[in-house]
């Protein structure tokens, strides 16, 4: 009632079908919602080489996985399970050259010391400038993006993470689903 937008942008199908639907009825036969802010080209090309981790690894032997994270982290995005996993991975001897987790975003070494998260492999970008996360993201070699599913997907880092051609694990929901090849769930 108080503002009349003619057009909203949002990042995923889900999400204009989810804004759709939350409209009034008067308001949804008038209002265009589109989606964008998607950096992917055409084709989408899936990463060439699968994250397969031992003989096979996409890593040389003695090379550090490193897997990144981004954005600010909170209990949706399960950063402890996260933890947890690369804890299970340096545990499992499938990684002679170790494991480096980094997590890029706002606020991320204040949610890492608040829920002792903090390890020594882990790496914290604060607050990046552009160029440095994407710098950061062309070194890694997995970005991981899960959320719960009820809450959608990280949407902007998928984006990013997709763009840039680099495996991926994220949450199977929302936006994405349609790219089920190129999203390891």
């Amino acid at each position: 009632a108080v503002i009349a937008p003619r057009n909203i942008v949002v990042n995923s199908a889900y999400a204009a079908q989810h804004l759709l639907a939350l409209l009034p009825a008067e308001l949804a036969g008038q209002l265009r919602v589109e989606v964008g802010f998607l950096p992917l080209a055409e084709p989408f090309l899936p990463p060439a080489a699968p994250l397969v981790l031992g003989a096979q690894s996409i890593l040389g032997a003695q090379t550090t996985l490193r897997v990144m994270h981004v954005g600010i982290l909170g209990k949706n995005k399960q950063p402890e399970q996260l933890v947890a996993a690369c804890e299970h991975l340096l545990a499992s001897g499938v990684l002679p050259g170790g494991l480096e987790l980094t997590f890029a975003g706002f606020a991320v070494n204040a949610y890492l010391r608040q829920y002792k998260l903090q390890r020594p492999w882990i790496k914290t970008l604060e607050a990046p400038a552009a160029k440095d996360l994407r710098s950061a993201m062309l070194a890694a070699h997995v970005g991981v993006q899960p959320r719960w599913p009820q809450h959608g997907e990280s949407s902007g880092a998928v984006a990013d993470w997709l763009a840039l051609g680099k495996p991926l694990v994220a949450t199977q929901a929302a936006g994405f689903s349609d790219l089920a090849g190129a999203i390891h769930g």
